[in-house]
């Protein structure tokens, strides 16, 4: 895994479809992959350029411990996304927005995230208001 600061260095709003546009254009034989939380899946045609997405990456959802059992929404957004996956795993009751939060009010984030990562977040001040 790379950490790919191009989203926190791009001027003004940045949006996960030019970020895909970019890579895939960085890397035009690579098959790329989306992978989001149930919760930003409901949230999924709200996203800027959302239409684009599925001809940019396979989306990947992975759900949420907190999931009220939502299979008509995935088919639904199958419908609509036709390249969607679920990840099939242990759910976890977390989300990056949970992180952020926590994050930037100064909580701790261990056992949420790996030791080095939290370290990463502190230490380069991420989510936290100037």
């Amino acid at each position: 895994a790379v950490v790919d600061a191009r989203e926190t260095l791009r001027a003004g709003p940045s949006y996960t479809a030019d970020t895909l546009r970019e890579l895939q254009a960085e890397n035009p034989h690579a098959q790329l992959y989306l992978l989001i939380g149930e919760d930003q899946a409901r949230a999924l045609t709200t996203w800027h350029a959302w239409e684009d997405l599925p001809k940019l990456a396979i989306i990947c959802v992975a759900a949420r411990a907190d999931s009220t059992g939502a299979k008509g929404q995935f088919d639904a957004l199958k419908a609509q996304f036709p390249g969607l996956t679920v990840i099939h795993m242990p759910p976890r009751e977390l989300s990056a927005t949970d992180l952020r939060q926590r994050a930037a009010a100064g909580q701790s984030l261990i056992p949420l995230v790996f030791e080095s990562v939290a370290r990463y977040i502190d230490q380069h001040h991420l989510y936290q208001s100037a």
